[in-house]
């Protein structure tokens, strides 16, 4: 009744075929994510439950190819790890903010958390704390993929400490040439 007294630009009056269980895998094994938002965006109300039907099996297709990036920068990122975490399934994007040396994005994740599942009894607050020993607790004791965790977090570190070692390398030898 609404659409037809207040129109939305693009919005049918029937539910377009794509919307359609055997339509959206379809859709969304062609890694059509934004597109699929889009128009649900379009097609429905944020309370329709086919529109909470539609954003749940996207973000999961996401999850489920660790497509992370196929949403960043654009205003479905935000929803997406919102439903991660209150699904409790945020450890392949973790290991993904790992992969990418993303270490602020990761500790806000975690931050996000504990926040909503611990009530705020564990969270660690502000960002200057010890960022390795917030992930190394995460992993300890809420991850379900610990050893992947464990041994991308301990390449890290030892990526990062060989960079640093280069570094430093660099600086003595252009202080030394320079005496």
């Amino acid at each position: 009744m609404n659409q037809f007294y207040y129109p939305v630009e693009g919005r049918l009056h029937y539910i377009p075929k794509m919307f359609e269980e055997e339509h959206l895998e379809e859709v969304l094994t062609r890694k059509e994510y934004i597109f699929v938002l889009d128009r649900a965006c379009i097609q429905f109300e944020p309370d329709d439950p086919d529109y909470h039907r539609v954003t749940r099996r996207t973000f999961e297709v996401i999850n489920e190819n660790k497509d992370f990036d196929a949403l960043r920068s654009n205003r479905y990122f935000g929803s997406l790890v919102f439903h991660l975490v209150i699904n409790d399934c945020i450890d392949d994007l973790f290991l993904h903010l790992i992969n990418h040396v993303r270490l602020q994005e990761a500790q806000l994740l975690l931050n996000l958390y504990y926040l909503i599942h611990t009530e705020g009894q564990e969270s660690f607050g502000s960002l200057s704390e010890d960022v390795w020993r917030q992930f190394e607790y995460y992993i300890t004791n809420h991850s379900k993929r610990r050893p992947t965790l464990e041994r991308s977090l301990q390449a890290l570190k030892e990526r990062l400490s060989n960079e640093q070692n280069l570094a430093e390398q660099e600086v003595e030898q252009r202080s030394s040439s320079t005496s």
